[in-house]
């Protein structure tokens, strides 16, 4: 819960019992030793730890702003001549209350050493050093890390997310002129089966999916969390490691008051989304604010659509484990997300339908004759579909507006030039298929694309209509 009012004396005593908190914490701080220079005449990220120079990960020195985790971010740099001390450092890097604590042990030793660095201390010199990083590696200059372990492309995402407002710690209350609201990316790649592209606006990176050390019923239920607990946290596998998806809901501090004898406070909703993505990828933890629901949405609808554009058909393949189309379809549909979506509220004395079976997907996309498909790619006439009651659809309107299509395939085909106003035929298309949504069967999924002959982008990708 949120606080929508708050007496001023409370205000005032609340405030400075925080800033002696903070001043508590900042008096055990040390000095962050952390420089990106030339040592041993190569460029890289420095930490200065007790008399040794120690190489940092950019890539884990980013990500401890965002996750608390033990990190093997420190390791000696060895030059031709020398040999590697034996032994590792691992760090145990938490975010108190008003600082960051480290903790670091060596394997070869019995002793631990306790360090805090305070929030502006520390995230201004790592945010220096990455800028510095990737500038001097941009142009040319050698670096102290290999290849796969850090890569240029990495730090560049490990600066773009840096500069994102509202995801770091603070010591303030953060309103709503302090962050952006970003979109969220979660886009199969139909050309290669269970590969995706994910990410926030364009901190976007591609990786996979196996379905083999995954279960898609176990994904559902991680994503349909967030519609009963306001927060969710989605686990897709890759060759037994993970990218976790993190969506949270949340108040942010929008408007504040003068009211009587105290602030008055106003609030509005967003969804902060986490992305922690497996080792494979080099990539840093990308963290943004997105419309309400709207990543729930983007990743649901993107799981269906990695699973329509499965190549697998029939039954399940008892060699592979691979599952067919509408098997991996079936076990990511879930009527409680898309409840969920359309904003339907809870009605007492009543339940929500858990599971449905689809047994065709169809898609509305208007070619010369013909505008909806199967699964298969098998062209269907509207009135071989059926309504909730088992009687077959007729909707005249849904026939005419793809009938307009007709002359422009034909010009498409010809070479002739043709236009159309594509904004208001996709608003009137989108309209008709919510209308045939509502009546036909739960037997059928509906998907509304873009024709072939359409190049505006309007409709970027099949939309599933619910």
């Amino acid at each position: 819960m949120e606080t929508i009012w708050e007496d001023c004396n409370c205000i005032g005593r609340e405030n400075d019992e925080v800033l002696n908190e903070i001043a508590a914490e900042e008096a055990t701080c040390q000095n962050f030793q952390l420089s990106c220079c030339r040592r041993y005449s190569i460029l890289g990220i420095w930490f200065q730890y007790d008399d040794q120079v120690l190489l940092v990960d950019p890539l884990d020195l980013v990500n401890s702003i965002y996750r608390d985790d033990t990190y093997y971010l420190l390791d000696y740099f060895i030059t031709k001549n020398e040999e590697k001390p034996e032994g590792y450092y691992q760090v145990t890097i938490q975010k108190w209350n008003h600082c960051f604590s480290w903790r670091i042990y060596h394997t070869h030793s019995q002793a631990m050493y306790q360090m805090q660095f305070t929030y502006d201390d520390y995230l201004k010199k790592i945010k220096d050093c990455i800028n510095t990083l990737y500038y001097e590696w941009g142009n040319g200059n050698a670096v102290a890390y290999k290849k796969f372990d850090v890569e240029l492309e990495g730090i560049k995402f490990c600066k773009m997310q840096l500069d994102v407002a509202g995801v770091a710690p603070s010591h303030y209350k953060l309103m709503t002129k302090d962050i952006s609201q970003e979109y969220f990316v979660f886009l199969p790649d139909n050309k290669h089966v269970e590969g995706y592209t994910i990410g926030i606006s364009d901190r976007v990176y591609h990786t996979w999916f196996t379905h083999w050390d995954s279960d898609m019923e176990n994904v559902r239920y991680q994503l349909e969390n967030y519609v009963y607990n306001h927060e969710a946290e989605i686990k897709l596998n890759f060759d037994m490691d993970e990218t976790i998806i993190k969506i949270r809901h949340v108040w942010i501090l929008d408007v504040v008051n003068k009211a009587g004898k105290g602030y008055g406070f106003k609030y509005k909703d967003s969804d902060l989304v986490e992305i922690i993505p497996n080792d494979f990828v080099h990539m840093p933890i990308i963290k943004g604010y997105c419309e309400p629901k709207e990543a729930v949405r983007v990743l649901y609808e993107g799981l269906l659509d990695m699973a329509y554009s499965h190549p697998i058909d029939g039954k399940e393949d008892s060699i592979t484990d691979t599952p067919s189309r509408m098997i991996a379809y079936n076990r990511y549909k879930s009527p409680i997300i898309e409840s969920c979506l359309n904003g339907e509220k809870s009605i007492p004395n009543t339940y929500k339908i858990r599971q449905t079976l689809v047994k065709h997907i169809i898609k509305i996309d208007p070619d010369y004759d013909v505008f909806l498909w199967d699964e298969e790619g098998v062209a269907w006439d509207l009135e071989d579909l059926y309504d909730k009651n088992g009687i077959p659809i007729q909707f005249p309107e849904l026939n005419a507006w793809a009938k307009e299509m007709s002359n422009i395939v034909v010009a498409s085909e010809t070479g002739d030039p043709y236009e159309k106003d594509w904004t208001d035929y996709h608003m009137r298309g989108l309209t008709l298929s919510r209308q045939l949504r509502e009546r036909l069967s739960l037997d059928y999924d509906l998907w509304y694309e873009a024709p072939f002959e359409d190049k505006s982008g309007i409709i970027p990708r099949r939309k599933l209509i619910i």
